[in-house]
């Protein structure tokens, strides 16, 4: 039979993810800020499983937000294409974080022109981040997993009370006064993001200028899980990967035979598995094409595929290669003109600060797979400057992902990571 293979439930171990805003401006005026404690640990021994129940609201803005996950992901594919010894991992959930801190604080044309883009109202989209920061950390014992963000002030600006307190209510961000010009500023912000992503993002700011920046939000997402089920490390051993290139290398490659998966059969075809973290909270989805299709054929139908129920478990053979990505994207501003966010990069797009506009987006991101599990880690930084039923398949099933895939880490539904593996 066809094999297909399809993105469904990423890994719950992927990481980190840093989302910054710098705004411009030239206030003299000063205000009050209540500087909180830096520390944001992840909190240790959550439940042995949490059942992710969203709200009407939630559930929407995590349907609507999904379209603009992917487009942004397709947005960086395309960027690419050209380049096919190029692999992409990204956070879109960061970036849309990011962006939604934005328009809390944007003017109204400002604000209609992210929500147009995002799908959903300014509330639903609180709602909806207000349950990843709080909620997700205590998914899953077994899998360690933060969601932070901060706000960072020159003491030259003034900026209304209200939306300090609702990135700290909503977003439960930190919040600091520092004067933004100076470098040991630069510093503590790069510290900031190396702590809150476990380590994985560093000098995530080498090629940012503050210069006058008055404004600075930013927001990071870490994410480590250890493999449900294993892989055992004594089947681990090298065997030939077919790049999108046309060239082949030797990789290590992780086996498990007879290994029960959940799989979904995509229309667009191919085959979709899903492996899960932990206690099963969070997931990893590879989505693997078939056989002589370029995966620049696929951007189109990712959405599609990856709405994938995986409605099917079966025994596989299962051959997955360990692998490391790591990707930085400076502009990324560039991707959101493409997909329609434009007068947030005007003048006057804060309601507070009439020469205060959004300049440039960057986003870095981080993912290493192997027997024991995933770790992963992401970064953004602007400058302003459904159940389906489990059938089951008693045949055993050759799955190898030796030729280019994409995949995705989910929990609960929720996408938090997308990637595509074009070359090893």
């Amino acid at each position: 039979m066809k094999q297909k293979f399809y993105l469904h439930s990423l890994m719950a171990m992927i990481g980190i993810l840093a989302s910054s805003l710098f705004i411009f401006s030239c206030s003299d005026k000063e205000y009050p800020i209540n500087e909180p404690s830096k520390s944001n640990e992840i909190e240790e021994g959550g439940s042995p499983k949490l059942y992710i129940n969203l709200t009407e609201d939630q559930r929407k803005a995590s349907n609507e937000t999904r379209a603009f996950e992917f487009d942004f992901f397709k947005e960086i594919c395309k960027s690419i294409s050209d380049k096919e010894d190029q692999n992409v991992f990204v956070s879109p959930v960061s970036v849309a974080a990011t962006l939604t801190m934005l328009a809390n604080g944007s003017n109204e044309a400002s604000q209609e022109e992210v929500i147009k883009i995002l799908g959903c109202d300014i509330d639903a989209l609180n709602s909806y981040y207000q349950l990843i920061c709080r909620t997700l950390s205590k998914a899953d014992n077994q899998v360690k997993y933060n969601f932070a963000n901060s706000l960072w002030v020159s003491p030259s600006v003034q900026i209304e009370n209200s939306y300090i307190s609702l990135l700290k209510e909503i977003f439960a961000a930190e919040v600091f006064l520092r004067d933004l010009t100076k470098e040991e500023s630069k510093d503590e912000l790069n510290q900031w993001y190396y702590d809150h992503t476990d380590g994985m993002i560093s000098d995530f700011l080498r090629n940012t200028i503050l210069g006058s920046s008055s404004l600075y939000v930013g927001n990071a997402l870490s994410f480590k899980g250890k493999w449900t089920a294993p892989f055992k490390e004594e089947d681990t051993y090298k065997e030939v990967f077919h790049s999108a290139n046309n060239k082949d290398s030797m990789v290590e490659m992780m086996h498990a035979k007879e290994k029960t998966l959940t799989y979904g059969e995509p229309q667009e075809g191919g085959i979709l598995i899903s492996l899960p973290f932990g206690n099963s909270t969070f997931e990893i989805e590879f989505y693997l094409p078939e056989e002589g299709k370029d995966l620049k054929e696929i951007y189109p139908l990712l959405d599609s595929i990856l709405s994938t129920s995986p409605d099917y478990r079966a025994q596989f053979n299962l051959t997955l290669p360990k692998f490391m990505i790591r990707n930085r994207y400076e502009n990324c501003h560039e991707l959101l003109r493409s997909l329609g966010i434009k007068s947030i990069f005007e003048a006057g797009s804060f309601d507070w600060k009439d020469d205060i506009k959004l300049n440039s987006l960057t986003h870095e991101a981080f993912i290493e797979i192997d027997e024991s599990g995933a770790k992963a880690a992401a970064a953004s930084g602007a400058v302003m400057a459904s159940d389906g039923i489990i059938s089951e398949n008693n045949k055993v099933v050759d799955l190898k992902f030796d030729r280019p895939f994409f995949f995705s880490i989910t929990c609960g539904g929720i996408s938090l990571f997308l990637g595509m593996v074009n070359n090893l």
